[in-house]
């Protein structure tokens, strides 16, 4: 199989090379000015004697080449996380891991950065997130933040929940979440699964005596979703074993990073998380627990090249890398520890891995074909996205104590593949939580995608699906599930691109902000479009206000006025249309 992921552009290029004490890394990229070439940031946190770092590149894809460049807003001591666009304007933002978000600007300039959080009276230790996962966890049609604690200690807190409340504004709401495990927090998941409509999870080394999943259990007083702890494998699953008693839950196993999606060909999410030494995968369905498919789907031990010990695992991703219609798997890893700090427990440098889709949930150890053995450092950070615009998956990987990689995916084996970008209207920005079917041939049955479900160490992916198509040179049918309920289909659509699919308005909120005085006449307008014919409502599920009069037809829109309530507060709005919900329930705040 002729597979390269090449090797040739290691982070930075001058001055700090692998090997070098510089602490935690942190890699990100996307467009800023929107010149067609996205930059990537570095940053650094934990110098070891060196002062904090703050690096950044235009990526050149005509030539693969990076070129450094001067961005004085990103400064040092903090480590990029994630390059969104959080507040709708346009602008890529960057968060990062004080934490603090620097909102973007034209030109890829950044404001100054504000902080997320509040520090706490139990946060005894310097506070910094290491987990951070972007969703929209209460079903507003905004995105939330779940972000976890650095460091392992009893009276931190691994979550803190953030749900947006304006266009720059949040609310830390980590009071919805029961049973919170103590911290430190790696990686961070907020998705569907199973039966449920959210489930959380925390994935890090110190969590061993409590619940690292949490699911949605009910709605409180203003209809935000309440989690509590649980278990989501059988009390036999094959990790436990051969000391069930000695595993309470999967954190026994330390968990570094996992991934959500479709990989046994159903219509249930699936879950991959990377455990010591092992990555193991549990097939979703209608009901609690998942089942385990150790041994038959976790992946032989992989060894470290200088000590030919078991590497230890952090992130993961599936996704179709040599574009044949099969998920693959990459996974980074790295050691905990260093000669200098612990001798006896040093596993040596270590190194990325590809197991490659055999069909039937095989998956074969392909690594020594793509280069990535030679690739040896300790890392943590997975990044996944698409650099040189071809429409195949690129990495970005970020470690402890050596310089991030740039790896680009140089596959070469007549196959072909698309990307896919989803911009939200009346869902979330990015479609998050969108499921989207992609057919080669309209003969073909559909493969199936989900947006949003890498939990990675220390960094959030670009928000794409990788499509492979095999030999087709188009997807012959694209059919996009919207979490609000709106189903998109698209055809024809060309191999090698990146598209952007923009989800067909259905909602709009005048005023935008979704923000009115609470002074009982200030009046909110709903303008709702439909995509299917039939009777709309609109209700108030939680909260005040009034509706003044049922939903009047405009064109092909219904409108419909909310007069506020005269006390503080906000309110939850459901449409439906012959009675059947929309997906998206939006909220408006009374100040």
């Amino acid at each position: 199989m002729p597979y390269d992921i090449t090797p040739g552009v290691a982070f930075p290029p001058d001055g700090l090379m692998s090997g070098d004490p510089i602490g935690l890394t942190g890699i990100v990229a996307g467009d800023l000015d929107g010149d067609g070439d996205p930059e990537v940031l570095m940053g650094s946190v934990s110098s070891f004697g060196r002062p904090p770092m703050a690096l950044a590149w235009t990526y050149r894809r005509d030539r693969g080449a990076l070129t450094p460049i001067d961005l004085p807003d990103v400064r040092g001591g903090a480590m990029p996380m994630a390059l969104l666009d959080l507040d709708g304007d346009g602008y890529l933002d960057l968060i990062e891991n004080r934490p603090s978000v620097a909102w973007g600007m034209a030109g890829g300039r950044f404001e100054p950065p504000v902080m997320l959080l509040d520090r706490q009276p139990e946060d005894t230790r310097p506070f910094q997130i290491m987990g951070l996962h972007v969703q929209d966890i209460d079903g507003d049609g905004w995105l939330d933040l779940l972000t976890g604690q650095r460091d392992c200690c009893p009276d931190c807190r691994a979550y803190r929940l953030l749900l947006r409340t304006g266009p720059r504004t949040f609310a830390e709401r980590t009071d919805l979440i029961a049973d919170n495990p103590f911290g430190g927090a790696y990686a961070l998941l907020a998705s569907p699964l199973g039966p449920d409509p959210m489930v959380l999870a925390t994935f890090a080394t110190c969590a061993n005596s409590e619940q690292m999943f949490h699911r949605q259990a009910s709605l409180d007083a203003a209809g935000l979703p309440r989690f509590e702890g649980f278990d989501l494998t059988r009390p036999d699953a094959d990790y436990r074993q051969p000391r069930p008693d000695m595993c309470p839950n999967l954190s026994c196993r330390a968990p570094m990073g996992a991934w959500v999606g479709f990989l046994d060909g159903d219509d249930r999410l699936d879950l991959a998380v990377s455990l010591n030494p092992r990555h193991d995968v549990f097939l979703g369905g209608s009901a609690w627990p998942l089942r385990d498919l150790a041994p038959q789907a976790s992946f032989s031990e992989t060894r470290a090249v200088e000590t030919a010990r078991g590497m230890i695992p952090w992130g993961v991703a599936f996704i179709d890398f040599d574009q044949d219609g099969r998920l693959d798997t990459v996974n980074v890893h790295g050691d905990d520890f260093i000669p200098d700090e612990d001798t006896q427990r040093f596993i040596g440098v270590q190194h990325p891995t590809l197991h490659w889709n055999a069909g039937g949930l095989r998956f074969v150890d392909i690594t020594a074909l793509t280069g990535l053995q030679r690739q040896l450092g300790h890392w943590r950070s997975l990044w996944v996205g698409d650099l040189d615009g071809d429409a195949d998956a690129d990495l970005l990987v970020g470690g402890h104590r050596f310089a991030p990689r740039v790896l680009r995916n140089d596959i070469d084996n007549g196959h072909h593949g698309l990307a896919l970008a989803l911009r939200g209207t009346t869902s979330n920005a990015y479609g998050l939580n969108a499921v989207v079917l992609v057919q080669a041939r309209r003969a073909d049955a559909p493969m199936r995608f989900f947006m949003g479900g890498i939990s990675s160490p220390h960094s959030v992916s670009e928000p794409l699906i990788f499509a492979g198509l095999g030999a087709e040179t188009q997807a012959a049918r694209v059919e996009v599930r919207w979490p609000s309920g709106a189903v998109q289909v698209v055809e024809n659509l060309a191999a090698g691109r990146v598209h952007t699919l923009r989800e067909p308005p259905l909602l709009r909120v005048t005023p935008e902000t979704r923000r009115a005085p609470a002074d009982g006449q200030s009046l909110v307008t709903f303008r709702f479009t439909p995509l299917a014919a039939g009777a709309v409502t609109l209700a108030i599920t939680h909260g005040g206000g009034e509706v003044v009069a049922p939903p009047r037809r405009e064109g092909d829109a219904w409108v419909a006025s909310v007069r506020a309530p005269a006390t503080p507060g906000s309110t939850r709005f459901e449409f439906r249309v012959d009675g059947v919900a929309s997906g998206v329930r939006p909220r408006v705040w009374w100040e």
